[in-house]
């Protein structure tokens, strides 16, 4: 499929009604785990359209292909997955990335030489598809904010990292999107009682930029209201396909979406919250 529709089709398909919109959890996720890989191919098989956006791209890339370079290089050093393993597990601190994905990914039953060569491979194979592993099974992959970061290419000589210099356009975007951005603000004050520090964080940098977008140009502060931005993009589709339920909940209802959430055991089903006609809570003050 291809990841950008134009000429006659795509705008045949943006006139009609936009199916389903995916979060950077479930590109994540689906590599993660075959059992929610089946749950989201059988999920997304109800829908003909799927689209997700640029930012998903750099934050696939933040999890899978940081790690990847990683694993890689780490283990053409040690040249044995077991001994990788250990060095996983008792050198990188609790709870970094790098070691739930390992154990998610890369442990399976074959013997030990076998096991890394293969790991080799998938490692390789992840680092050369890069972020169109995504646009493999997206429509659509929106890009208002043009960020040189989700198009860069990895390989084990070139790690995913950001750029030096910042290389978008997400003052623009930020002015051309200041309504939907300002009605993701209004949704999260409005609910003081759903309010994380993540969405708190949202809503303040939303409000500053207001009055001055080019904040935003500097990435460790765009980086902060990413969730939001992949909100932003993900409007006029009715379904908001994610994993992330504390911000999502929140932000799908201005949007008015149908809400999608695949849930962290594997044996529930996907919830379903409906959105699309629900009022604003209260009026602007």
């Amino acid at each position: 499929m291809s990841s950008e529709p134009s000429g006659d089709s795509a705008n045949s398909q943006q006139s009609q009604p936009i199916e389903v919109f995916l979060d950077t959890s479930i590109h994540i996720t689906r590599l993660e785990s075959d059992h929610h890989k089946a749950k989201i191919d059988h999920t997304l098989e109800g829908f003909r359209w799927k689209g997700t956006c640029s930012y998903t791209q750099i934050e696939y890339g933040n999890v899978i292909l940081a790690s990847a370079c990683y694993y890689y290089r780490k283990l053409k050093e040690l040249d044995d997955l077991e001994a990788l393993s250990d060095f996983i597990y008792h050198h990188l601190p609790r709870n970094r990335k790098y070691k739930q994905w390992y154990h998610s990914l890369l442990r399976h039953s074959f013997n030990r030489d076998e096991a890394t060569e293969r790991a080799k491979l998938l490692l390789q194979s992840l680092m050369t598809v890069g972020t169109k592993y995504i646009s493999g099974y997206c429509d659509e992959v929106r890009d208002g904010i043009k960020c040189a970061w989700a198009r860069q290419e990895v390989s084990p000589r070139t790690p995913w990292k950001r750029p030096d210099r910042a290389k978008c356009r997400i003052d623009k975007f930020f002015e051309e999107k200041k309504d939907t951005f300002r009605s993701l603000e209004k949704a999260i004050r409005q609910a003081p009682e759903r309010q994380t520090d993540e969405l708190k964080t949202f809503a303040d940098l939303i409000q500053q930029a207001q009055s001055n977008p080019s904040l935003l140009r500097d990435c460790k502060v765009c980086w902060k209201l990413a969730d939001a931005i992949i909100a932003v993009e993900s409007e006029g589709y009715s379904s908001f396909f994610t994993q992330n339920i504390k911000e999502s909940d929140v932000l799908c209802r201005p949007l008015k979406q149908k809400l999608l959430y695949l849930k962290q055991n594997a044996d529930d089903p996907v919830e379903v919250i409906d959105y699309r006609d629900v009022q604003s809570e209260q009026s602007d003050e």
